[in-house]
């Protein structure tokens, strides 16, 4: 019998992130904090570390500062939708913690995805990497 989150061969990735896709425990956060890259933009700021787990991770913190409780879920929801759809463009292995600004509840979702990605090409860059590095395609 396979684990639950197991793909088959060939299947399509999955449409969730899973219990291990996510930062949950405060040491985690504290380490990506002070050890990892940090990339400043409009609507948030990215908190990047590779890892060795393997798998890029997230965490999410969004602060009263965004807004009541509906908005700062909202926020929260459309970030973890980006990278759901984005984690690809980091490569495998790293831990990302986005802060959220009250900005981010505002903007349109492309608008943040486009802002995610280009923070993604300014920690690549930082590294020395490029895209297809990432990709597992050697130029």
């Amino acid at each position: 019998m396979r684990a639950p989150d197991a793909e088959p061969k060939g299947a399509a990735p999955r449409e969730t992130l899973t219990w291990d896709d996510r930062l949950h425990h405060r040491r985690q956060f504290e380490a990506v904090y002070s050890r990892g890259v940090r990339i400043a933009g409009r609507s948030f700021t990215l908190f990047i570390l590779p890892n060795d787990c393997g798998r890029s991770r997230l965490g999410v913190t969004v602060s009263r500062k965004v807004g009541n409780a509906v908005v700062r879920n909202q926020a929260r929801r459309r970030l973890r939708e980006i990278f759901r759809r984005q984690r690809a463009a980091l490569g495998p292995g790293s831990d990302v913690v986005i802060h959220a600004r009250p900005e981010a509840a505002r903007r349109p979702l492309a608008a943040l995805s486009e802002e995610f990605l280009a923070g993604m090409a300014r920690f690549r860059g930082a590294r020395g990497e490029t895209r297809e590095d990432t990709l597992g395609e050697k130029r």
